[in-house]
């Protein structure tokens, strides 16, 4: 699946929900969700495609998986706190939005926390 027809797909199920939450608005949050899992599930091959070619600009320099690991859980922590998040808010729960955006935050911090370390101590080594 490309990028329009999982665009054209989109929109026309958020017609979809859009009508059926006016009658059941359970429903409509149910086939929200319904099409956010469509969509990351059509999304597969190319995250696979990102990960397999990072994975080798990642063995070009050398970095082996020391750095791409964090550096892809980061990215799937940004992508799936995200996504929470905006169906939190679509449900009316603005609040616990902001809650799966600052775990999103924080697991997102104690991931770089190394890479952070590992920088800083480089630097101290150029300095010195």
């Amino acid at each position: 699946m490309n990028i329009l027809q999982i665009a054209a797909a989109s929109v026309c199920i958020s017609i979809v929900a859009l009508t059926v939450k006016n009658m059941r608005s359970e429903m409509g949050q149910l086939i929200s969700i319904g099409a956010v899992v469509i969509v990351m599930t059509a999304m597969v091959p190319y995250i696979i495609k990102v990960i397999s070619s990072m994975r080798e600009f990642a063995s070009y320099a050398s970095l082996g998986e020391t750095y791409l690991t964090p550096v892809l859980k980061i990215t799937g922590i940004a992508y799936v706190s995200q996504i929470g998040a905006e169906l939190c808010e679509d449900s009316g729960e603005k609040a616990l939005a902001g809650r799966v955006e600052a775990a999103g935050k924080i697991a997102i911090s104690v991931i770089a926390l190394p890479i952070a370390k590992d920088a800083f101590i480089k630097i101290m080594e150029i300095l010195a």
